[in-house]
């Protein structure tokens, strides 16, 4: 794939070459999902590439609440414009677009500079139909009940303000109510504040369907009856509008044509034109159900007259109710249903035949357009009217009856194949979304990071990169700081040079090359923040459904890796506490058993250790043991002379000697100070316990080499063995530490010749 970077011109054609970013607030919800595929369908149409951007994390709320989008300059390095939907960007960023020579073109949106280009479904035009249409209907006081801090929501109010002024209706503050969303709730509890009362209008007309949808609810659990009561019309033109209890009226956004105008337009900047205008309203179209007073959706059709063609004025009618962004397609169907009507007319048609009518009615009534599907056999029986006229063929009457018979069975069929098709989607949504959330709610098991956790049929390749160190804490970043790297990857290998990236260089090339090699698929890039974090990004390459995204697919996704990956931060900051935890209770209890110089057991440890000697020696006499006092002569004058760094070296080198002397089941020890001791286990008669001390001895009178001078020490000794019969570990301790005070005494007597002595049990 070339990426053309800073919107440089394409090798051929208008999009060949280009990747188009499409930032969206959120890939979840009906609107944003159908936008979003849309532009990316359109995009591949003309030759381009598409890069999906989320520029909110899952913690959506204090998005909403006005925090900066999460958008750090993400994959600047590819795109060469941008389409974007709504307020998905702050104006900083979408400036900062256009000084990098980024064209952009925006869907809808909050008020933008004039020289932004903009595309919008006409709100206020939609508004203003829907006014128009309940003031024929006899009604004078319409209210207005919808969402006003919504850009689109006003505009739909300006659209109905006009409309009321133009047809001499009063306007009153009472009529006008502001609701707290734009979704069922913000309707439902204001047909809760209206209650069983008389209500203050005839009519009203919603800031989106569901708003109507939950009005509408409220009222009737009120008694009040629609339309009879009060008249109501939607906006939008959502699926749960038709299946309604009465269905709902409403305005239908043409997002087909908005999407392809948007790319068009920004097709013709990257090409080096400026468009001739900024704003490009793209018009809606009034949907009439019964909610509003109508009896059928056909009740403005043109009546079928013998001047014009009748089955191509079949087709343009089918075509004004059901075409919603496919009317050539729609066009073409409706045709060949009427062609089969022109032939019923003159031969009975065959049983393929009629299964081809059924089917292709079906067809139109399902998908491609949210009318009553009844409209088809309305406009087919005021065909074959026309069709009816003197001098048909025997028969050809009985023919059009059967032909038409099948009309109204393939309309009847539609909604129940649609219902029947989205349970289906659903139930694998569902079982999609179950073993996502298995998955990552047992995170613990498995790394979360290794994406093996994407199921294969939604996902055909990912990469999740995490920030290289502390994520930057400045959300909403034109060009981000900080450097992403590629912890997992899945269905493609990333090189080693595409692991560690800026956050302009995200997704990775291979990414963005694998969606090329397979048409029809989307690439996107979504945030993954929590409350408590700011991760990195997930890239995907799905296949191009908008209901995976308004099913807020990607979206959960997200939000639990998220939830997965703090999980999995504090598990292993437990963990690595509770190493720290068991380190510190390995070093304290090595510090309460060893000395902390010399490494060699305490007197506590000694103690224990001759303890157990003891009790060995009661239940064997042939167990015996010695303990062998030792203290260093001259050890203060070596500290005066040196210095205690001096001092604490020579202890180091005492207690090795000590410790090499002795066997492995004998414990040295460091009693304090220059006071060292020896437990000899299995030492035998005193001749031999005093030859074992001769060797310690002539060990320790070997010179000492400390910081570059040679030293000499000698220590005195003093011995207490098992023979003395001892009860008390203490009590062995307190006689070699006596036997090794006669010791040094006797060696000052002699003229300071060492002396050996034992304790006076063991003479």
């Amino acid at each position: 794939m070339q990426d053309t970077g800073h919107g440089a011109r394409p090798v051929t054609g208008v999009l060949d070459g280009y990747t188009v970013g499409v930032l969206s607030a959120l890939f979840a919800g009906v609107y944003f999902g159908s936008l979003v595929s849309l532009v990316a369908c359109e995009v591949e149409r003309r030759g381009g590439h598409t890069l999906a951007l989320q520029t909110q994390g899952a913690d959506w709320r204090s998005a909403a609440e006005g925090g900066p989008p999460d958008l750090h300059g993400l994959g600047w390095d590819r795109i060469g414009g941008l389409v974007v939907i709504g307020d998905s960007a702050p104006r900083t960023y979408l400036e900062a677009a256009q000084r990098f020579g980024k064209p952009l073109v925006m869907i809808s949106g909050p008020q933008v500079p004039h020289e932004w280009v903009t595309v919008a479904p006409d709100n206020r035009g939609g508004a203003m139909q829907a006014v128009a249409h309940l003031v024929a209907h006899g009604h004078e006081r319409i209210a207005f009940a919808g969402d006003l801090s919504n850009h689109d929501v006003r505009q739909r109010y300006y659209g109905y303000s006009e409309a009321m002024r133009a047809a001499g209706c009063a306007e009153t503050p009472a009529l006008v109510f502001s609701l707290s969303d734009s979704r069922a709730e913000g309707g439902l509890e204001m047909g809760q504040r209206l209650g069983r009362g008389p209500l203050p209008f005839t009519a009203v007309v919603a800031g989106t369907d569901y708003n109507a949808l939950g009005l509408m609810v409220a009222l009737e659990g009120a008694g009040h009856e629609i339309p009879d009561e009060v008249a109501v019309v939607g906006f939008d033109d959502m699926p749960e509008a038709q299946l309604a209890t009465v269905p709902l009226s409403t305005v239908s956004q043409d997002l087909a044509a908005v999407a392809a105008r948007a790319v068009k337009l920004l097709a013709t900047q990257l090409d080096g034109r400026r468009p001739a205008q900024y704003l490009h309203m793209v018009p809606t179209a009034l949907v009439l159900r019964q909610s509003c007073g109508c009896s059928g959706p056909t009740a403005g059709t043109t009546v079928v007259s013998a001047s014009t063609d009748p089955v191509e004025l079949f087709a343009a009618q089918v075509t004004a109710l059901l075409g919603s962004g496919l009317s050539t397609e729609v066009h073409a169907r409706a045709a060949e249903i009427g062609a089969c009507l022109v032939r019923a007319a003159l031969e009975p048609p065959s049983a393929s035949e009629l299964l081809r009518v059924e089917r292709l009615t079906s067809a139109l009534c399902t998908g491609d357009g949210r009318q009553d599907p009844m409209v088809v056999p309305f406009l087919a029986r005021r065909l074959a009217a026309l069709l009816a006229a003197p001098g048909s063929p025997q028969g050809s009457g009985e023919g059009v009856e059967r032909c038409l018979d099948h009309v109204t069975r393939g309309a009847a069929r539609a909604p129940v194949l649609e219902q029947a098709t989205a349970r289906q989607r659903l139930a694998g949504s569902v079982s999609l979304q179950w073993g996502v959330s298995m998955a990552l709610l047992g995170a613990h098991e498995r790394d979360p990071r290794s994406l093996s956790w994407l199921p294969d049929a939604a996902a055909q390749a990912a990469v999740l990169a995490l920030w290289d160190g502390p994520g930057p804490g400045e959300l909403g970043t034109v060009l981000g700081a900080g450097t992403l790297k590629v912890v997992g990857s899945k269905g493609i290998e990333i090189e080693g040079s595409e692991r560690t990236l800026s956050p302009s260089e995200f997704p990775p090339v291979a990414m963005a090359d694998f969606a090329t090699a397979h048409p029809g698929s989307l690439l996107l890039a979504m945030p993954l923040r929590t409350r408590a974090s700011n991760w990195g990004f997930l890239s995907l390459v799905v296949r191009n459904d908008p209901e995976l995204i308004s099913h807020d697919t990607f979206f959960h996704w997200t939000a639990l890796l998220g939830q997965a990956l703090d999980y999995d931060a504090v598990a292993t900051s437990l963990r690595q506490r509770n190493d720290e935890l068991a380190a510190l209770e390995a070093q304290l209890s090595r510090q309460a058993l060893y000395d902390g110089l010399t490494g060699l057991p305490n007197r506590a440890l000694f103690l224990d250790r001759l303890r157990q000697a003891m009790a060995n020696s009661r239940r064997s006499p042939n167990d015996s043991y010695a303990v062998v006092w030792l203290d260093l002569d001259g050890f203060k004058a070596v500290n005066d002379t040196f210095g205690h760094l001096a001092g604490d070296k020579l202890l180091e080198q005492v207690a090795q000697r000590l410790a090499r002397r002795l066997r492995q089941q004998d414990t040295p020890a460091r009693l304090g100070g220059d006071e060292f001791a020896a437990l000899l286990v299995g030492a035998g008669r005193p001749n031999a316990v005093s030859r074992a001390v001769e060797r310690i001895r002539a060990d320790l009178d070997e010179p000492y080499e400390i910081d570059g001078a040679r030293l000499r020490v000698t220590a005195s000794i003093g011995i207490a063995t098992s023979a003395g019969g001892y009860s008390s570990a203490e009590d062995v301790l307190r006689d070699a530490d006596a036997a090794m005070y006669r010791s040094k005494t006797a060696r000052r007597a002699n003229g300071g010749h060492d002396a050996l002595l034992l304790a006076p049990a063991d003479q």
